[in-house]
This record gives C-alpha cells, structure tokens and sequence, in this order.
C-alpha cells in the first residue's frame, strides 16, 4: 500500500485535500502548492520594474513524511494543520529561490 497523499493546495486562505480512511501508517506523502516559474522576460532588461513575463506554475515534488509509529492520516493531517506556518515558510523559501535565479530562457 502506498503512503497516503496530503495536498496543500493554498494557504490564503488555507485549503487541503487528504484521503479518506482511517487506518494506521507509518508513512505520508505531503505536496506543496505550485511554485511559479518565469520562463522569459519581457520587461526589455529590466527597465519595466516588475515587467511582464512568459511564466508557468509547476508542480512541487512531494515530500514523504516517516513516522516513529503509526498514525491515522487525520492524525498526520492535524499536525500538518499545527504546523502550517512551517510548511508555508518552505514553500516561500521554494518560490523565493525561483525568483532570484530569474527567468530560465533569458
């Protein structure tokens, strides 16, 4: 039996989608919302600050999560919920990165 998947689809407001069934796992697999990467930039070399860009949103990996004991998904997901800021600081960190390493074709 594969790991449960626990989706973070957003965090404003905070939206989260988890599999029904309340039996026992060792293992959880977590998905972070999209990141969005720019592609190309229009902005003509930066002189449109915040110019426009060619972009698209991907995908996050999944994150699997190994318990010391088993637990039921909606145990793993109330302490997905107690930590969320946890998992919105690593998200934002993900984006941040994109964004400073700039457009990927330009």
């Amino acid at each position: 039996m594969s790991a449960p998947l626990i989706i973070i689809e957003g965090f404003d407001p905070l939206r989260l989608t988890f599999p029904a069934g309340t039996g026992l796992t060792s293992e959880a697999r977590v998905r972070l919302p999209p990141v969005h990467v720019k592609l190309l930039d229009l902005s003509m070399g930066g002189l449109i600050p915040d110019g426009p860009h060619i972009g698209m949103d991907a995908p996050m990996t999944e994150l699997i999560i190994t318990l010391a004991e088993p637990a039921t998904v909606g145990n793993i997901f109330d302490a997905i919920v107690g930590n969320i800021d946890a998992w919105r600081d690593l998200w934002l960190a993900s984006q941040q990165a994109l964004d400073k390493c700039g457009p990927i074709l330009g």
